[in-house]
């Protein structure tokens, strides 16, 4: 059966470099199910999930709440479009309004579009009051996403070089107040920050950064953005990141996405007033965001995510963890450079010469999944839903292969 399945996806991959665009490289790994932190390969074969889709999969594999709300509002209706009300798509934003600090939201597909709209919104709110605001500031490593304004935004050379000329962004350095005052001024329509850089080796933002961020922007009038589009929907322990700081240093404008709907594709911008309210009728749409689907998948989870209890959860396993991962940083000092996140988004950052790819592709072999955040961080963000047990299982087989790395 395995031999056949290892053929099976062989055929698969063929049929694939016939059809698709080369975006993603080479794929060898076919997944046919998954349940809870596992998956299985077509061949039969057993993986202990510690990526989760890159954040996506909050609930694990085929929940049965997701499952649930999928299969209940796929039997009414699926898609009618914005010209209509949709109510789940309503009852989803008054969730969020009434958890944050936002008065509005706007329903997207994705990170991108998500930060796109964010961007649009900055852009319109000063437009409509008459001040001339073109700037835009983002950090160094920061990733925002790929479509164009977005990919401006993304401050890595190797994302934007071929795609140049992009529109003007300034770049300021991660957790740097001096450069940051520097380059926020009173052009600057809006500053977007990542409080985890998810694609920049998961440097994260201290206290004192965006403390320092929210009284520059005050000063400056400019609006100040948080991407939560990875570590939002409890990936952190807290129902978003921002409120491991404070309620003083909640955002303007915030974007989510990945978690918020357990795999299925949804994103949102979060607004406070008086920003909310610059967005006018034909300034901003999205054919397929918020549907009825995606918003019934989205409150089901979001009612699980959101609660006291679950968020304890996430909390201890994060604490679980860490310590864990602390031991492996102590037992291999010589080839681990330091830890990087918070809660269930961990990266284990290697000292030079060591690869992440390298680390990640043994790691496979041994049907561990995990991700990688640059070079030389492998990133963790299973499932919020997995075990002391599983989380020991993977992090025994990390210590066993940077044992092994020479």
């Amino acid at each position: 059966m395995r031999q056949a399945g290892a053929v099976a996806a062989r055929f698969l991959a063929r049929r694939a470099d016939r059809v698709l665009m080369n975006t993603y490289g080479p794929r060898t790994l076919a997944f046919s199910r998954g349940r809870g932190v596992w998956a299985w390969d077509s061949s039969g074969k057993k993986y202990l999930d510690l990526l989760g889709g890159v954040a996506v999969n909050s609930l694990g594999h085929n929940h049965p709440a997701v499952r649930r709300a999928v299969e209940s509002q796929a039997r009414k209706i699926i898609h009618a479009s914005n010209l209509y009300l949709i109510e789940p798509q309503i009852a989803l934003a008054e969730r969020l309004v009434r958890e944050t600090f936002a008065d509005r939201i706007f329903f997207c597909n994705s990170g991108a579009e998500a930060n796109e709209a964010a961007l649009k919104l900055a852009r319109k709110y000063f437009y409509a009051k008459g001040e001339r605001r073109d700037q835009l500031v983002s950090f160094q490593n920061s990733f925002h996403g790929r479509t164009t304004g977005a990919l401006a935004l993304t401050a890595q050379e190797k994302y934007q070089k071929p795609f140049r000329p992009l529109i003007g962004v300034e770049t300021a350095l991660y957790n740097d107040l001096s450069d940051a005052s520097r380059k926020i001024t009173n052009r600057t329509a809006a500053v977007f920050v990542e409080l985890v850089q998810g694609e920049g080796g998961m440097e994260t933002a201290t206290p004192t950064f965006l403390a320092g961020l929210r009284r520059i922007c005050s000063k400056h009038g400019a609006i100040l953005v948080y991407d939560e589009v990875q570590t939002g929907n409890a990936r952190t322990g807290e129902l978003y990141a921002y409120m491991h700081y404070g309620a003083r240093l909640a955002p303007d404008l915030m974007t989510t996405a990945k978690g918020l709907a357990g795999g299925l594709p949804i994103a949102a911008l979060l607004a406070r007033k008086p920003f909310s309210e610059a967005f006018e009728a034909g300034d901003h749409a999205a054919t397929f965001g918020g549907n009825f689907l995606v918003c019934a998948a989205g409150c089901a989870v979001f009612d699980i995510l959101s609660s006291p209890a679950f968020l304890k959860m996430v909390h201890r396993r994060a604490e679980f963890l860490w310590s864990r991962l602390r031991r492996i940083e102590t037992r291999h000092a010589d080839k681990i450079e330091g830890l990087r996140g918070i809660g269930l988004m961990a990266g284990i950052r290697l000292k030079n010469p060591h690869s992440s790819r390298a680390l990640r592709d043994r790691l496979h072999a041994r049907r561990i999944l995990a991700g990688m955040s640059g070079d030389r961080v492998l990133r963790l963000t299973p499932p919020l839903i997995i075990s002391e047990r599983e989380i020991e299982i993977g992090l025994r087989a990390i210590d066993e292969e940077i044992e092994k790395i020479r």
